[in-house]
C-alpha cells in the first residue's frame, strides 16, 4: 500500500506575501503619521521656547526704556521681542505662514507682555491623503516689576528673658538696683520690672532689638521710599504669638516699633514651637513679587532660641497657651534645671512649613554669654546656685543646639547669623535686610 503526501503547503509563501502586501500600506501610513506628529511637536516646542524668550526680553526692555523716561517704551519692547523671536525661530522649510504678535502694557510698576504665534507645519505621509500642512500655535504672558514687591515678617522674641541687661555694664547697673542683686532671671521676681532697670539707665536686650529694628526700617524707607513696594509686619512672641496688622507705610511701622517692649503680665516662659505653628496658620502663600497682591515673602526670626516648661506666670506655674501642649524636643535634647524646669532648643523642623509656602527664612540668634555678673546674690554675696547652673547649661550645652537649630530652620545656612554681643544685633540685622534683594524681577505667568 502506498500513501501520497499532500503538497498544499507549498502555497503558504504566496499567502504570506499577499498578507504583507496588504499590511505594508497601513504600516507605512502609521510610520508616516508618527513622523509627521513628531515633526509637529518638535516645531511647536521650538517656537514656544522662542516666544517665551522673546516676551521676557520684551517686558524687560519695556521697563528699562520707560524708567529711562522714553515714551516709546511699548514700541521698543515690541521691536525687541519680534527681532529676538525671528532670530531664534530662524527659517525652516517645513514651517510656513509664521505670524508672531507681541503686545505690552503697564499698570503702576508692573509691565505685562502678552504674545501669540501661529504657523503651518508641512506633513510627509499625511499629504498623500490631502493634509499637506497642520496648524500650530500658542500664547504666552510675562510680567516684570520695577518695584519688586516684598512682604517682610519680623518675628521678635519679647519674652521676659529679653529683659536681661544688654551688656556687662548694664548687668552691673541692674545688680545695684534690683532685689538680690539680680541680673539674670529677674523676671521670676515679682518685685522686678523693666522700669527699675531703665531708671538706673540700664539697657535691656529688648531695648537694643527695638532700636535696631527702628533703624533698619528707616534704612528700608531710604532705599525704596514710600512707593508701597515693601510691606512690613511685626510679630512678637513669648508663650503665644501676637501679630501686627502689617503696613507698607514705613513711618507707621516705625511708630509701632517705638512701643515694642517685654510682654506684660508674664513671669517668664517662652514657647517658640507654639508661636511658629501659630505664625504658619496665618501666613498666606508667598508670591513672585510682580505686584502688591503677589509679594515675595520673607521671615526674619529674632530670639535666643530657648524655650522652657513649665511656663511661668505671676499667678503660678504650669500655665500653657490655650490649645498648646508642651512637647519635649527629644531630637535636639532638653535639660532639666535645678528648679525642675525644662529648657530646650526650639524645633527647627517647624520652619519647613514656611519654606513650603515659598518664604525665605532668616534668623538672628541672640546668644547668652556666661558671666559671674549674671548671678543673683544673697546677703553675704554668695552666688545663686540655680542661676549659676542655668547659665552654665545654657551656654555650654543648649546654645550650640540652638545655633544648629537656627541653621536648620533658615532657607540657607548663610541666612543664620549669631550676635554674641548686643552691639552686634543691629549690624547683623542690617546684613539680613541687605540680603533681601530689591532687584527687578521678570517671570513667565502663563
Amino acid at each position: 500500500m502506498t500513501y501520497k503526501v499532500s503538497t498544499a503547503c507549498k502555497d503558504e509563501a504566496g499567502n504570506v506575501s499577499i498578507m504583507m502586501a496588504l499590511l505594508i500600506v497601513p504600516l507605512l501610513l502609521i510610520v508616516g503619521i508618527s513622523i509627521d506628529y513628531a515633526n509637529e511637536v518638535n516645531q511647536k516646542l521650538r517656537l514656544d521656547a522662542s516666544m517665551d524668550t522673546a516676551i521676557l526680553a520684551g517686558v524687560k526692555r519695556a521697563a528699562e526704556v520707560d524708567q529711562a523716561g522714553q515714551k516709546d517704551w511699548s514700541e521698543q519692547a515690541t521691536k525687541t521681542a519680534i527681532e529676538l523671536f525671528r532670530h531664534n525661530a530662524g527659517k525652516d522649510a517645513n514651517v510656513s505662514n509664521l505670524i508672531f504678535n507681541p503686545s505690552f502694557a503697564k499698570s503702576d510698576k508692573v509691565y505685562t507682555g502678552t504674545a501669540s504665534y501661529s504657523a503651518d507645519v508641512a506633513t510627509y505621509m499625511m499629504g498623500i491623503f490631502g493634509t499637506r500642512v497642520v496648524p500650530i500655535g500658542s500664547t504666552a504672558k510675562a510680567q516684570t516689576s520695577t518695584g519688586n514687591f516684598l512682604h517682610i515678617h519680623f518675628v521678635i522674641d519679647n519674652s521676659a528673658s529679653m529683659g536681661i541687661g544688654a551688656e556687662e555694664a548694664d548687668w552691673i547697673k541692674m545688680r545695684a538696683v534690683t532685689p538680690s542683686q539680680c541680673a539674670f532671671a529677674c523676671h521670676q521676681m515679682a518685685a522686678f520690672s523693666p522700669a527699675i532697670a531703665h531708671a538706673a539707665t540700664a539697657r535691656l536686650r529688648i531695648d537694643v532689638v527695638r532700636d535696631a529694628m527702628i533703624n533698619v526700617v528707616k534704612s528700608i524707607k531710604q532705599r525704596v521710599g514710600e512707593d508701597g513696594s515693601v510691606k512690613v509686619t511685626i510679630h512678637t512672641f513669648s508663650n503665644t504669638l501676637v501679630s501686627g496688622a502689617g503696613s507698607s507705610n514705613l513711618d507707621q511701622v516705625t511708630a509701632s516699633l517705638i512701643a515694642l517692649d517685654l510682654v506684660s503680665g508674664s513671669g517668664g516662659g517662652t514657647y517658640i514651637d507654639h508661636s511658629l505653628k501659630s505664625l504658619n496658620a496665618i501666613l498666606p502663600q508667598a508670591g513672585t513679587g510682580v505686584s502688591a497682591a503677589d509679594p515675595k515673602g520673607y521671615i526674619v526670626i529674632f530670639s535666643d532660641g530657648l524655650e522652657d516648661s513649665p511656663l511661668y506666670q505671676m499667678t503660678g506655674k504650669g500655665v500653657h497657651p490655650p490649645g498648646a501642649t508642651w512637647v519635649y524636643n527629644s531630637g535636639a535634647g532638653y535639660e532639666t534645671m535645678g528648679d525642675n524646669t525644662v529648657m530646650q532648643s526650639f524645633n527647627p523642623t517647624l520652619c519647613a512649613a514656611f519654606k513650603a509656602k515659598k518664604y525665605e527664612v532668616f534668623a538672628a540668634q541672640i546668644k547668652y554669654v556666661k558671666s559671674d555678673y549674671l548671678y543673683r546674690r544673697d546677703s553675704n554675696g554668695k552666688a545663686n546656685a540655680n542661676d549659676a547652673n542655668k547659665v552654665d547649661r545654657i551656654t555650654r550645652i543648649l546654645a550650640p543646639r540652638v545655633e544648629a537649630a537656627f541653621k536648620a530652620c533658615v532657607t540657607s545656612p548663610k541666612y543664620a547669623v549669631l550676635a554674641t554681643k548686643s552691639s552686634e544685633i543691629e549690624p547683623k540685622l542690617q546684613a539680613i535686610v541687605d540680603a533681601i534683594t530689591l532687584s527687578k524681577i521678570s517671570a513667565l505667568t502663563q
